[in-house]
């Protein structure tokens, strides 16, 4: 058995605990989860791996449509223009940059990413980036 095979059998033993009891939260907090959803769903269909129907899969559903949701509602957090400065940040662009193409002073797009930061929790130009990759790309 492989790293793979033993992640999906410990996230179905997970997911049997949790459908008991339908926690949602449980699966959400975790970073990466929906990938692992993804994966566990995937794997179940196409090989119809025997005693992992005691997991409904309309609960797994729910947990991926569930995360799905909440890693958009990321970014309706931002405001029209925030958006503009993070796309801008997340293309690589400088605070030079930034203010260059929005008309804007360098003073102010470092309000906008101080702003844009505590939103999304993170606490640096790389934190914010590496959040936009895990959960957008």
């Amino acid at each position: 058995m492989d790293h793979k095979d033993s992640a999906l059998n410990a996230l179905h033993e997970a997911l049997s605990y949790g459908s008991t009891y339908d926690y949602v939260r449980t699966f959400l907090d975790e970073e990466g989860s929906i990938k692992l959803l993804k994966a566990y769903t995937k794997e179940r269909q196409k090989h119809k791996k025997t005693g992992w129907n005691s997991v409904p899969l309309s609960y797994v559903e729910r947990l991926i449509e569930s995360s799905s949701q909440a890693e958009s509602s990321i970014l309706d957090q931002l405001t029209p223009r925030e958006l503009e400065v993070f796309q801008l940040l997340v293309d690589g662009a400088t605070n030079k940059e930034i203010a260059q193409k929005l008309f804007l002073s360098e003073g102010t797009i470092r309000v906008y990413l101080t702003t844009i930061y505590s939103k999304l929790g993170v606490k640096s130009r790389a934190k914010a980036i590496l959040l936009y990759n895990q959960k957008f790309l």
